[in-house]
């Protein structure tokens, strides 16, 4: 199974960006914070079907863009998903898992995310507030951006500790039109 690939790696250290991997609420969880500074935002970030949140952290685009993210001093949290089918996929509201699927993933990461705040925060004396930036592909952006709603309205202990301030979701539309969703004529020929 993909997840457990980090156990029998060893040192997470040795990756090109080094990350603490912790196990909160069921969720696997990989932490890489900024040292002796206090992180502009936190960024949140959900992987696509068939990987996991150490993908963030091995695979050469993603280590690139976070590189970049860690220049402007942004705390990083990755995810795996704690409630999936074998594949990965993160679950929404009108998948196979269905609604309850949905609703404890994004119950388990809000909870993972606040132990994480509370955590890093406590430690470094550093303030009880943060930006929370959150980003994903594939599946993992049609999740992140079901849950600026969701977490309003059930937000738990969050608002102590982050603010939703931004949300970047890179999904494929070929999802949408498998499921319906995109009406009207393919793009010409060429597109872009």
């Amino acid at each position: 199974v993909c997840w457990h690939v980090l156990s029998e790696e060893g040192d997470n250290a040795r990756w090109p960006i080094p990350a603490e991997r912790l196990e909160l609420n069921g969720v696997e969880t990989l932490v890489a914070w900024p040292e002796n500074t206090t992180p502009v935002a936190t960024l949140l970030l959900f992987h696509g079907c068939h990987n996991s949140g150490a993908d963030w952290f091995r695979k050469p685009e993603e280590i690139i863009f976070l590189r970049a993210a860690q220049s402007r001093n942004l705390a990083l949290v990755a995810f795996t998903n704690p409630r999936h089918l074998g594949n990965f996929c993160w679950p929404s509201p009108q998948g196979q898992g269905g609604a309850s699927d949905f609703e404890a993933a994004t119950d388990s990461i809000r909870e993972a995310v606040v132990q994480v705040l509370h955590m890093k925060l406590r430690r470094g004396g550093q303030p009880s507030m943060l930006r929370l930036l959150l980003l994903g592909g594939s599946s993992g952006g049609n999740f992140a951006s079901r849950l600026p709603e969701r977490w309003r309205s059930e937000p738990g202990n969050l608002t102590s500790f982050g603010q939703i301030s931004a949300l970047l979701a890179v999904v494929s539309p070929t999802g949408f039109v498998r499921q319906g969703h995109l009406d009207g004529p393919p793009p010409r020929e060429g597109f872009p």
